[in-house]
Formats: structure tokens, sequence, C-alpha cells
């Protein structure tokens, strides 16, 4: 009879000393770290872009369409495609509505090219030789604008960036070039063909126009990929060594790629 009581006694203690001990235990709750908590940057901005700033290479296909490119083609041996150059743009960008954008960009392009002369050689049957360089740079103004929204507002301060922003635009600026010839050349004008050695330039500032149309690829919430295929047209009046042929075309195709920082 004890012995029933204490085990009755005993069965009835259980559930107090089991909560007694649950009591005592800290509660399993998933949550993650403190640490863990926040540490990420969020995928948005505190209100719209207010400054974009642009850094791209590029590539320059010329038109090459004056007497100058001519000339210097069928006396020497370079070809057209010799005065592609390559280059780097700079855009800083400026919101003036919700798809509107005014740019201010710089430019800058050079192409190097050896050659020698196609129809004459030194007396020692040595090659008649040349290196020619044209540069050009550039200072435009522009209004870009966007094909589709270039992102969201959520709530009344959070921007979230679209993934893909098409555009075009268009614009104008102050184009400067330089032609420069070293090297050794024959004097077709005398009879006797002398050959001389000498530094050949023209250079310049003009007017330009271009047109342009690109996308902008979101990679973070302030890192854009831009791809860019602008025409410009341009001439300028030669100077100095170049004296007597038409204006050099400087108009052509430029196709560019790069980054662009949204603040």
């Amino acid at each position: 009879m004890p012995r029933l009581i204490l085990s009755c006694l005993v069965v009835s203690l259980l559930p107090a000393i089991s909560f007694a001990e649950q009591g005592q235990r800290p509660a399993a709750i998933t949550t993650a770290p403190v640490s863990q908590v926040g540490t990420g940057a969020p995928d948005f901005l505190f209100g719209r872009p207010r400054l974009s700033v642009g850094l791209r290479a590029l590539w320059m296909n010329p038109r090459a369409d004056s007497d100058i490119y001519s000339f210097l083609t069928e006396q020497l041996t370079l070809e057209t495609n010799d005065f592609r150059a390559k280059g780097v743009a700079v855009d800083l960008g400026f919101p003036v509505r919700s798809r509107l954008d005014a740019l201010a960009g710089l430019e800058y392009n050079r192409m190097d090219a050896n050659s020698e002369d196609r129809e004459f050689i030194d007396a020692d049957g040595s090659p008649i030789q040349q290196h020619t360089r044209l540069s050009q740079a550039s200072i435009t103004g522009s209004l870009e604008l966007a094909l589709l929204p270039r992102g969201r507002a959520i709530g009344q301060f959070a921007w979230i960036t679209a993934p893909v922003t098409p555009y075009i635009g268009a614009g104008a600026g102050l184009l400067w070039y330089n032609l420069e010839q070293t090297g050794d050349f024959v004097d077709s004008l005398d009879p006797e063909l002398p050959i001389f050695t000498a530094q050949l330039t023209s250079d310049g500032w003009t007017t330009s126009t271009h047109v342009f149309g690109g996308v902008d690829v979101k990679v973070t919430r302030r890192l854009l990929l831009s791809a860019e295929a602008r025409y410009t047209w341009a001439d300028a009046e030669t100077s100095l060594d170049f004296v007597g042929f038409e204006p050099i075309d400087l108009s052509g195709l430029r196709v560019s790629g790069g980054i662009q920082f949204v603040f």
C-alpha cells in the first residue's frame, strides 16, 4: 500500500517536473543570427537618381569621303580601313523629365598606321617609309530619350532601377582634329623626284552633329552596363602642310561599350 501511494505521487508530479524543465530551457526559435540580419545592401535607391557618370571604350569607323584620303591611299600603302580608330568617352547625365536626360560628353580617339610609297623606292632599294596619325577630340551636348521607364518608385522614398532601358538621342558639339605624317616623302613636282624627310601636319576645330541609340542593363542598384552606336557628321578645313585639299571628312560611326554609375 505505501508503494502504491508513492507511485501515484510520482506519476502525478511528472507533468509539473516536465513543465518546470521546459520553463528553464530557452525556446527553440528558428531565427537568423543577429549578425546575419540586414547585412545585404538593399536593391533600391533612396529617390530617383540625380546624376549618372558613364565611361565607355569606343571603336570609330570613318566615312573617309574627301580627297585627302584618296591622295594618301593612292600615294602610300594606306587603306581606308587604316583610319579606323580606338578611343574613350566620358558622359555626365542629368535628368530633365521622367524619360529625358541632358548629357555632357567628352571623347577622344586616335589611329596610327605605318606606310610606304607605292611607286618609288630609295636609291639603295629600301622602301620609303612614313607614319600617319589622326587624332580627334570632341565636346558634346545631347538629349537622351528612354524608350522604356528607367525605373519605378516604391512608396515615397525607394526607387528601383529598371533591368533594361533602351534609349535614343541626338546632339551637337565641337570637334578638334590633328593629322600628322612623319617620315620620308617623294617630291613628285620636281622632275628629279628628290626624297625629303618631313613632319606634315594639319589641325583645327569644327562643329559636329550626331544621333545615337543604345541600351543600359542593370548590374547592381548603382552600376549599369551600356552599349551604344553613334553616327557623327563633321568636316574641317585643312591647314599648314595640307592646304589646297577639300575639307577633311571627320564623319563616321562610333560603336562603344562600358559602364555607368548612377547617384
